[in-house]
């Protein structure tokens, strides 16, 4: 048999999508298009790590691995009036990428160590979330040539049903191929890893607040 150990996070891709929504709304109101995904990534990659002061806390939908917290909320914390869409956009993605990190860091301490990371889907069309994810976490990002997993993943199972290969390991060793690595840059991993100090702080510090409010 096959075995894993399983972190997670509720809440990634679908709270970009939400802010970007957000960003939309206010275009309509002005006559505007809206920005896409890749011209927020660019307002974003004009801003420092830790976003002027501007941290992030992704459990929108409650929090998961290495805590599980199904009351857990999120929250945008030091906002001031200098902040920009640029920051706020920036905030969003150093959150999840800083809630992968908190998840690696809870498997390593249950003995799960992983010296990689493989990204999958939408995240795989935004270089700059990739490298955040690989700045944050300290560790290679490895992007496949097939990026949808669950489509992959349901590949190599079909193929070893049908009998072209005579084990789950033969088939991803055939199917799944790294396409692209991308390796943390030591300066803003260690950047990171100072953000990362604050960021764990913030559920537990507001941890009541947010129960109450996800009460009401």
């Amino acid at each position: 048999g096959m075995c894993f150990a399983e972190g997670g996070q509720s809440s990634t891709g679908s709270i970009l999508r939400w802010l970007r929504g957000l960003f939309e709304g206010d275009a309509d109101l002005k006559g505007g298009d809206g920005l896409s995904y890749a011209e927020l990534d660019a307002l974003a990659a004009r801003v420092p790590v830790g976003c002027e002061g501007l941290v992030a806390l992704e459990t929108f939908q409650g929090s998961r691995t290495p805590t599980t917290d199904p009351l857990a909320r999120g929250a945008l914390l030091g906002l001031s009036l200098r902040h920009t869409k640029g920051h706020i956009w920036r905030a969003m993605m150093e959150g999840v990428c800083l809630g992968t990190k908190a998840a690696v860091r809870g498997l390593h301490s249950a003995g799960h160590a992983a010296d990689r990371i493989t990204i999958a889907g939408g995240a795989t069309k935004s270089p700059l979330w990739l490298q955040m994810h690989a700045d944050a976490t300290g560790l290679e990002v490895v992007v496949n040539a097939c990026s949808e997993a669950p489509l992959l993943g349901a590949a190599c199972l079909a193929a070893v049903g049908a009998g072209h290969f005579s084990s789950v390991d033969d088939a991803v060793a055939a199917m799944v191929r790294p396409a692209k690595r991308i390796r943390p840059d030591p300066a803003r991993a260690a950047e990171y890893d100072k953000l990362f100090g604050i960021y764990e702080q913030v559920l537990p510090t507001a941890g009541e607040v947010l129960h109450q409010l996800a009460a009401s």
